[in-house]
């Protein structure tokens, strides 16, 4: 009888343990709070848009630890300059095209546009 109501002590003391450790670990995360400089002027809203969204569902993602606040193109830095301050950690996230970046590396290239795809007129 006395082991019996031990095992039952101990697994109430056990339990209590983990319920404490997890309340505790829960309340005590960081919350992260980024900056991402755009290389996009507020009124263009193909592009802010987008930028807006990818930092809305990283923060649904995180539950809230990791908060990303976009900037419009000359809040932060300059719409030519995002990636020399992303690089530099001036800034944590960059929002902005490959093809601005050509100077740094001309591979860049590559990945700033469709080869065979739509021109620029169609979306007009």
């Amino acid at each position: 009888m006395k082991c019996r109501n031990f095992r039952i002590f101990l697994t109430i003391i056990v339990a209590i343990s983990i319920v404490g450790t997890i309340s505790c670990t829960a309340r005590s995360l960081p919350v992260f709070r980024w900056k991402m400089a755009t290389s996009w002027t507020a009124d263009n809203l193909l592009y802010s848009e987008g930028a807006v969204a990818i930092c809305d569902r990283i923060a649904q993602l995180s539950n809230g630890r990791l908060i990303i606040e976009p900037y419009p193109a000359g809040k932060l830095v300059d719409a030519f300059n995002v990636f020399d301050a992303v690089s530099s950690g001036q800034i944590e996230v960059g929002h902005s095209w490959p093809g601005y970046w050509r100077e740094k590396d001309s591979s860049f290239e590559l990945f700033s546009s469709i080869p065979n795809g739509t021109v620029a007129e169609v979306f007009l």
